[in-house]
């Protein structure tokens, strides 16, 4: 079993981001919130701002122009506007 969380970055066109990540950061449009493994599912609604994923101690971000976030059982979608 993975110690990660198997992350999905869709737009309408394609897969644009899918990696196994140890944290991510995204902004809703109710707040900034992050999720590590084992999590709480959710959905949110993601607003403009930077979406940040930490892998192996190395920080990627990723521009985030709305969208919805889905986690559970460690595995997050983006669905990307």
């Amino acid at each position: 079993m993975s110690d990660k969380i198997h992350l999905k970055i869709i737009t309408h066109e394609k897969i644009v981001y899918e990696n196994d990540i140890d944290e991510l950061y995204v902004k809703t449009t109710d707040g900034s919130m992050g999720i590590l493994k084992n999590h709480v599912p959710i959905i949110a609604t993601l607003g403009i701002g930077v979406t940040k994923v930490v892998v192996d101690k190395t920080c990627e971000c990723i521009a985030t122009m709305g969208g919805i976030l889905q986690f559970a059982n460690n595995q997050a979608t983006i669905f990307r506007y």
